[in-house]
Parts: C-alpha cells; structure tokens; sequence
C-alpha cells in the first residue's frame, strides 16, 4: 500500500472519530432536555427491533422456498450485505 493510500485512510479515521464525538454529544444534549432519556430509549427499543427483524430476514430468507445450503447461503449473503451497509 502506498504512502498516500495510507495518509488518506488515516485522515478518513480522525474524521471518523470526530463525528463519533460530534454524535456522541447531541446524544449528551438530548438526553439533558426534558423527556431526552425516553426519546433516547425509544431509539434504543427501535433499534434493537430492527436489528432482530434484519437478522431474522437474513437468516430466514422467507422469499420462496430452497434447499438447506441454499437457504444458508441466502442467510450469510444478507448478514453480510447488512453489515456492509450498517458500516457505511
């Protein structure tokens, strides 16, 4: 890999790591207003629901019938176009 390739991803990580400070704040300021920690809360609930839904559309594959391996391949081919996703 070369050196710019290796500053360029470098500079992608500290801007990375600035938004996660930058989120992690406006959390800290709605989570200080009246009825924050709820709305907090309810995104956590949500979230975690649609983690579940996601990972039992993946691993389900409920779209038309199809043998064992098949429906394996189906599953981790969803899990990890999900994730790709999620990381974006």
């Amino acid at each position: 890999m070369t050196t710019s390739r290796v500053r360029g991803r470098s500079r992608a990580g500290f801007a990375a790591r600035g938004v996660v400070y930058v989120l992690i704040g406006a959390l800290a300021q709605v989570a200080a207003r009246p009825l924050g920690k709820t709305v907090l809360w309810a995104l956590v609930v949500g979230f975690g629901r649609m983690a579940l839904w996601r990972g039992s559309r993946a691993t389900l594959a409920r779209s038309r019938p199809t043998p064992a391996l098949e429906l394996l391949r189906l599953g981790v081919g969803r899990v990890v176009r999900a994730l790709v996703t999620a990381s974006r």
